[in-house]
């Protein structure tokens, strides 16, 4: 992450997953079945998966397991799902004290888009979430600015809601230009739906940790949740995402605090632990029909569809 590291501990999801395909693979080298490791580039905003996803990657797995570093052990966590945008704004420059009077502030069009989002949170559900960063404010002080942009993040764990949250952004946005007589580019990117665990690949998952001597936790129902690409796979094919804790609860994910506690001696001696749990649950689905077929079932009462076949 950029002036941050692996504020995501992505090194360790890279190294569990590895660990594992390696495990699988030498454990059970005359399996009927197919086991891969799966990159994911760009996964931090790029929305790598979903693309991935796009482009049939995941079609016909059985599973798609990975373990997030955290600071509890979580076993089953849901997430947002998430629109990002940039917006740009073009108006006309002017010097600042002698002829303002000439000029058309795009800054004034970003800031006016703030100002309104202020507004409208105190009128979203709770767990929606609406942030953004001004990425150019202009150039020097003296000077009406005539360009301005911003990047946002529109957030709902209900798709319908976050759909309405979306309208109401875009509808800021054009008022802000029109009120302020600037022309606007709005730039949607790539979307993450919210993450479903499927119930029977985590009953799996947690046995394997307590077998392991791992204590589990159920999230508290007022815990924080970001968003994730694996959402979009989550969708296609029975998924977990659990949380192996590297860190204390008053560790930010998204922190140099967190970059530094992905590499602490803790993180590097859960580098086996995190691989086996991922491997045994493998060797479940794998080894066990009826955990297969079970997954397909809990898909379809969770999903209310059919998981994504070849």
């Amino acid at each position: 992450m950029p002036n941050v590291g692996h504020g995501c501990g992505h090194n360790l999801i890279a190294t569990w997953a590895i660990g594992a395909g390696i495990a699988l693979r030498r454990a059970l080298p005359d399996v009927q079945g197919t086991i891969q490791v799966i990159g994911t580039p760009a996964e931090e905003g790029g929305g790598g998966k979903v693309i991935m996803a796009d482009k049939g990657i995941f079609r016909g797995l059985d599973a798609a397991m990975m373990i997030h570093p955290g600071a509890n052990n979580f076993m089953d966590r849901d997430s947002l799902g998430m629109t990002p945008y940039t917006i740009e704004f073009f108006g006309k420059a002017a010097h600042a004290a002698a002829a303002p009077h000439l000029g058309i502030s795009a800054l004034d069009a970003v800031l006016q888009v703030f100002f309104s989002i202020n507004a409208l949170r105190q009128l979203l559900k709770s767990d929606a979430r609406v942030h953004g960063i001004i990425t150019h404010g202009g150039d020097a002080a003296n000077v009406i600015p005539e360009y301005a942009a911003a990047k946002f993040q529109i957030r709902s764990k209900n798709q319908a809601y976050l759909e309405e949250m979306k309208g109401k952004f875009l509808r800021i946005v054009e008022a802000a230009a029109q009120a302020t007589g600037t022309r606007v580019k709005v730039t949607e990117g790539i979307s993450y739906q919210q993450r479903v665990c499927n119930r029977t690949l985590v009953e799996a998952f947690s046995e394997n940790v307590s077998a392991l001597g791992f204590e589990s936790e159920i999230p508290p129902a007022d815990v924080g949740v970001g968003s994730s690409d694996i959402g979009n796979v989550s969708q296609l094919v029975p998924t977990i995402h659990p949380y192996l804790k590297i860190c204390e609860p008053d560790t930010s994910g998204h922190s140099k605090q967190f970059a530094a506690a992905a590499a602490t001696p803790l993180a590097d001696n859960l580098t086996a632990s995190g691989a086996t749990m991922l491997a045994w649950t493998g060797a479940d689905v794998l080894l066990r029909p009826e955990v297969r077929q079970q997954l397909r079932t809990t898909f379809r009462e969770q999903l209310g569809k059919d998981p994504q076949e070849e």
